[in-house]
Order: structure tokens, then C-alpha cells, then sequence
């Protein structure tokens, strides 16, 4: 991907190119309403990826700010209540939600790996030095008031996504399942009986980490998944398939994975048992669960699959979305929302939409790698138009 480097650009309110205003409505369907947060990748620790109470305005949002970012690739925003995070080359970058206040940075030692998880003002964040021949990765907490809280180093070129859950904090490396103490960074448990996952593409794992259930974690290897016990990372079960690059998904108690040359799988969370294998090829999204549904990208057009049988239920059709997606895609009321190479920023319309299911509500036009995202009133999606990454964020 040639993508350039550039340095960081002032925020700026920006009209929507192509777009025009809305007009004030007191209609609440017609406005932006997410989750209060959406602290990690897929949401919530188990990356369900959904926030089926919210909605998406069946028209672009009226206003935009856009913030530069560094170096040549950016990880996917996550958000608190009060701000938004996005990694890129040079650290992370931070944007409040005040009318009033400016973005701000957080300098990391190294490259951001993946990915970073919030809790609070509380950033949890992989770093690494691949670039440079440096053959040691870290995992810190950072805040912006006291900058570096706590950072473990891993003997791994590099470390995929952090999740946090109630056990902790879940990484993995190279070789290894990790559990970190999330106050002190103290490793709980290692377990190193794990499929080597090479680090050889920086893109190829930056969206990719463990799913954390009230009692499983699942960790992505490079062709499976396997399960553990969060207390003590003991195997429970493990599945062989064959190129995973993405998150699994946990949700009433079953677990979907996407494989990018097999298609879409459901276990059973408690013993691994396949429920349903849907055959495809350029699953890179991981499975978002809302509606009796499983949507995922195949490879530039969403799918709607049957959460009980894997039974397609309904998909856009051939190049839906001009573009192969890369990333994770976000289930926001009646609406779901995608990123791909022909579209910055695209709202697929549902069953549960006004509309034809798989039918585009609205678009915007750019060049998309990351997972978008909805908080309060806001979306937030990361773009490269001209090679060069910003995040976008639509109000």
C-alpha cells in the first residue's frame, strides 16, 4: 500500500463535499445516536460490534471536523465518553469532544502496534520497533496527564490488540497468550503453547485480538482460534482453519470467527462443537452480531447471515461497496456501517430499515482501512484519500 507521509494537519470544520445540509429535525431517527462509549475495537470486550438502540440519520450528518495524522497508517478510533482515540506511527492521537478544546497528542515509544482499549482516561496500547530491528514489543497504559503508567515489554517483534476485561488485560504475542494485571502491567498467567502469528505485515494484525467473555477468552491465531480459561490461560479448546485476520466475535454463547479463505464459522463457546460454517472467500471483517443476525464483508459486499444457521439472509450483491473491506464493520440501530477501498464511509440499510436491505442509505466518497464507529452524537472513521490518513468525524 504506498501510502506517504505527512505532518499532522489543524482541525477544521468542513462541509461534506457533494453533501447538502440538513435541515434541523426533532425526528430522533434522524440523528446520530450511539453508545455513550465505544472502548474497544468491536465495542465491548467480547467485539459484538453492535449498539442495536442506537441509529444513523438515513442522510450524511451535516457537519465534519478532520484531524491529520502521522506516518503512512492509522489503527481504527475507539471512545470514551468524553474523547476519541486513534493510533498512528507516531503515538496516539487524542480529540475531546468539547466545542472548545483541541486535539491533543500522547508521544509512545515505538510505533502503535494496534488498536489501543480505554478505560476512562486510561489508554492501553501496543508499541513496537520492527522497523528498526528492535525485536522487543511493549504493552503500556498511558493517560495524558501522567503520560506512561506502566509498560511490560514482550519478546515478540510485535504484539497484536489489547483487550480488557474483567480478568484483565489480554494480549497476545508471537508465541504466547498473555494476561496483564491492568493496574500494574504484571503478568498473571503466559501461556506459550501458541500457533506462531509472523509479524511480517504491519496491516496484517492490527485489527486482530482476543475476545473476552464473562468466563472464556478467545485468542486469534494466524489460521484458528483457540479458547482458554481466563484465570489461569489453560486451553479449553482450540480450531484449526486457515487465515484469520480479524477478531473473534462472542455472543450468547457462541463464537464466530471469519477466515479469510474458508468464510465465516460458529462454535459453541462452552465446548468448541461447530454449529455452522457459511463457505466464502475475503472474509477480513470480524462478525457483527445484532438482529438475529451475523454481518459480516464478503469481500467488498456486506452479508447478512443467520445467527442460528449461517443461512444468508440477505447480502448487497456483487461490489456492493466499490471496494474490498479490510476491517471491521459497526451495527448502529437499523443501520450498518462500513469501510472499504471505493468508500470512505458507507450506511447499509437492514431489514429492520426503511428500504431494501443491502441498499445504500448514504455515502461519502474516500479510502478506507479502519473500522468506523459511532459514539453519542458523533461518527468517527479513519481515511486515506491521497495516501494520507485523517480521521474524520461527523456530527
Amino acid at each position: 500500500m504506498p501510502l506517504q507521509r505527512r505532518e499532522i494537519l489543524a482541525a477544521g470544520m468542513l462541509a461534506l463535499s457533494g453533501c447538502s445540509a440538513l435541515g434541523r429535525t426533532d425526528d430522533a431517527s434522524e440523528r446520530i445516536s450511539g453508545p455513550s462509549g465505544w472502548e474497544s475495537y468491536g465495542r465491548e470486550s467480547t467485539h459484538r460490534a453492535s449498539y442495536a438502540a442506537g441509529s444513523v440519520p438515513s442522510s450524511p450528518p451535516e457537519t465534519e471536523r478532520s484531524y491529520g495524522l502521522r506516518g503512512s497508517v492509522a489503527t481504527s478510533p475507539v471512545a470514551s465518553e468524553t474523547h476519541l482515540v486513534v493510533g498512528d506511527q507516531h503515538g496516539l492521537r487524542l480529540v475531546p469532544f468539547a466545542d472548545d478544546a483541541l486535539a491533543r497528542r500522547i508521544e509512545t515509544q515505538g510505533r502503535v502496534a494496534a488498536t489501543p482499549c480505554l478505560d476512562g482516561e486510561r489508554v492501553y496500547v501496543t508499541t513496537e520497533r520492527s522497523h528498526d530491528g528492535t525485536s522487543t514489543a511493549h504493552v503500556s497504559a498511558m493517560s495524558e496527564s501522567a503520560g506512561t503508567l506502566w509498560e511490560t515489554p514482550l519478546s515478540a517483534g510485535s504484539v497484536p490488540m489489547p483487550t480488557l476485561g474483567d480478568g484483565g488485560l489480554f494480549v497476545r504475542s508471537a508465541d504466547a497468550y498473555l494476561a496483564l494485571d491492568a493496574d500494574s502491567g504484571e503478568v498473571r498467567w503466559r501461556n506459550a503453547n501458541a500457533d506462531h502469528m509472523s509479524a511480517d505485515d504491519f496491516l496484517a494484525f492490527e485489527n486482530v485480538g482476543p475476545a473476552v467473555g464473562s468466563d472464556l477468552v478467545v485468542f486469534p491465531d494466524a489460521a484458528g482460534i483457540t479458547a482458554v480459561d481466563p484465570a489461569d490461560g489453560s486451553v479449553r479448546w482450540r480450531r484449526t482453519l486457515r487465515k484469520v485476520r480479524s477478531c473473534p466475535t462472542i455472543a450468547d454463547g457462541t463464537v464466530y470467527v471469519s477466515d479469510v479463505r474458508s468464510g465465516v464459522h460458529a462454535f459453541d463457546a462452552a465446548t468448541g462443537d461447530r454449529e455452522w460454517t457459511w463457505r466464502a472467500t475475503g472474509c477480513w471483517s470480524p462478525p457483527a452480531v445484532a438482529h438475529d443476525r451475523v454481518y459480516v464483508t464478503d469481500p467488498d459486499d456486506v452479508v447478512a447471515l443467520d445467527v442460528r444457521t449461517g443461512d444468508v439472509a440477505w447480502r448487497m450483491g456483487e461490489h456492493g461497496l466499490h471496494g474490498s473491506v479490510h476491517s471491521g464493520i459497526s451495527v448502529v440501530g437499523d443501520m450498518v456501517l462500513a469501510s472499504s477501498r471505493g468508500f470512505g464511509l458507507a450506511s447499509v440499510r437492514t431489514e429492520q430499515s426503511d428500504g431494501d436491505a443491502g441498499t445504500i442509505a448514504w455515502s461519502l466518497a474516500g479510502d478506507g482501512f479502519n473500522t468506523p464507529i459511532a459514539v453519542g452524537d458523533r461518527i468517527a472513521f479513519v481515511d486515506y484519500v491521497g495516501d494520507e490518513p485523517s480521521l474524520r468525524v461527523l456530527q
